[in-house]
């Protein structure tokens, strides 16, 4: 299988990245696909860095995040709102991440399913103390399938990206199919 087929099936494919997301919000599994949603990020965010790179930041997450997710006018957040709740998320499973507190950062309220998102007037009415938002766990993953395209579609069209990208994709563990003969 070569290369750009293993990192369609990592990303896209019956067992990858997006179908985890997918089932993971089919059975009602919200934090589960929280979690993968931010990983997803984590990592394409580690396969854009520059080549001399060897460790993916927040910065990377951040810069990542504004170019594919445009998070303020598609989720009404910032990239460095989503870089903290990502921490939150990921390390210790609840809103509060080091920025929240530090007061750098709004805290991110998740709503799923048929619960609406309540719009930022109404939450500074229920905690007017607190820089809170909230976002739509199913509209945060569009959003990410939306930039995970993109961003294929990207590398795809550019030599020095695709190179430096696929470089790095022998790193990632991936689910292809093995036939033993």
């Amino acid at each position: 299988m070569d290369s750009y087929a293993v990192a369609f099936q990592t990303y896209f494919g019956k067992a990858g990245l997006q179908r985890g997301i997918e089932l993971c919000l089919e059975h009602k599994c919200y934090l589960s696909a929280l979690t993968l949603i931010y990983t997803a990020i984590d990592n394409l965010a580690f396969l854009d860095m520059p080549e001399s790179q060897q460790r993916v930041t927040g910065q990377d997450f951040i810069k990542w995040t504004d170019k594919y997710l445009s998070p303020e006018r598609s989720l009404g957040c910032t990239a460095s709102d989503l870089y903290s709740a990502r921490c939150a998320i990921v390390h210790t499973l609840t809103t509060e991440s080091i920025k929240v507190r530090e007061e750098t950062a709004h805290r991110l309220f998740y709503a799923w399913g048929t619960t609406p998102v309540i719009p930022k007037t109404g939450i500074d009415d229920l905690w007017p103390n607190e820089a809170i938002v909230m976002i739509k766990i199913e509209d945060l993953a569009q959003v990410l399938f939306r930039g995970m395209g993109q961003f294929w579609l990207d590398i795809v069209s550019n030599k020095e990206a695709y190179s430096r990208v696929f470089a790095r994709l022998k790193k990632v563990l991936a689910t292809v199919p093995f036939e033993q003969k």
